[in-house]
């Protein structure tokens, strides 16, 4: 279980993926703040506040006013494949008890996020 260092390729493809799908979603570039990731085996679990290029709030759906962002990703055939893309709106601890049901992603990867400041 670690956290990817800032400017590793690891951390780099994790955002790069979780990126192209959040610009799909609201139609803007996307510069995450705030980002939290851990990695167990080949499985990646990040949060993050999703800014545009001045470093306004993006929301991703205008009704939540939620400009969070959570991602569950798989590593296969060298690149991050997207299991599951949601804008949460509450805790840490409300993604980590929507995402572990039906993935096989290791339950120590949610209990070490949720343990992350």
């Amino acid at each position: 279980m670690y956290t990817p260092s800032r400017g590793s390729i690891e951390r780099e493809g994790i955002l790069d993926r979780v990126r192209e799908q959040a610009i799909r979603t609201t139609k803007e570039y996307v510069i995450f703040h705030s980002v939290k990731i851990k990695i167990k085996d080949n499985w990646a679990l990040m949060s993050a506040q999703m800014r545009d290029k001045k470093g306004n709030p993006l929301y991703a759906f205008s009704r939540t006013k939620n400009s969070k962002v959570a991602a569950l990703l798989f590593w296969r055939a060298g690149a991050w494949e997207m299991r599951v893309f949601d804008t949460p709106a509450g805790s840490d601890k409300e993604i980590v008890d929507d995402f572990p049901e039906g993935y096989d992603a290791p339950a120590e990867l949610f209990t070490a996020f949720l343990k992350d400041k």
